[in-house]
């Protein structure tokens, strides 16, 4: 696999990683579960703050058990992996990534309990198309994707690379958190 479409794999996992599928999710536009959710849960007496920490919670469970299986396969299919990098730095190389994943995920919440299906589905594309471009010009210009580059910088920095991310991913979702309980608030789920 090229470095754009391994780049463009990534994206869709970041994009999916931390949510458990079901049928609602495939027309998600039409079925409206998010919105439909969110008026029944608003319903009870629960603050919001504490709604959105039962979702960053089930969906830090799924990121968890969804990265093991992505990364575990991965690793066990790609000879080049594990040649490239052995034991401790592959899961150096997974902590990285699960940062990159943890910060994807708390701004598709965001967007799940802040917006409308119709809105969500618009900025998903919007911001599918962007990562594209991103991807490609990063391809264009150094010949390489971003997970040689990730690759690299394990090499070159180790624990310090994969802490870097895990810290700004993690930094990453308080802030959106709070801004999605503070959109929840404001946000007319009728």
């Amino acid at each position: 696999m090229g470095p754009f479409l391994q780049d463009v794999a990534y994206l869709a996992a970041a994009a999916v990683m931390g949510f458990a599928m079901s049928r609602d999710y495939l027309e998600y536009w039409k079925t409206r579960p998010f919105t439909r959710k969110l008026t029944v849960l608003c319903t009870l007496p629960i603050e919001t703050k504490d709604l959105v920490a039962a979702k960053y919670l089930t969906t830090t469970r799924n990121l968890l058990i969804n990265g093991l299986v992505f990364f575990g396969t991965q690793y066990l299919i790609s000879e080049d992996i594990r040649k490239t990098l052995p034991g401790f730095h592959y899961v150096l190389f997974v902590i990285f990534w699960l940062g990159i994943f943890i910060a994807f995920t708390a701004f598709y919440l965001y967007l799940e309990m802040g917006c409308t299906e119709k809105k969500y589905l618009l900025s998903n594309m919007i911001i599918g198309a962007i990562l594209l471009l991103v991807f490609g010009l990063i391809n264009g210009i150094t010949g390489s994707g971003l997970i040689s580059h990730s690759m690299e910088w394990i090499s070159s920095y180790g624990i310090a690379a994969s802490l870097l991310s895990l810290l700004a991913g993690l930094v990453i979702t308080a802030y959106v958190a709070g801004k999605t309980v503070q959109k929840l608030d404001n946000r007319d789920v009728a």
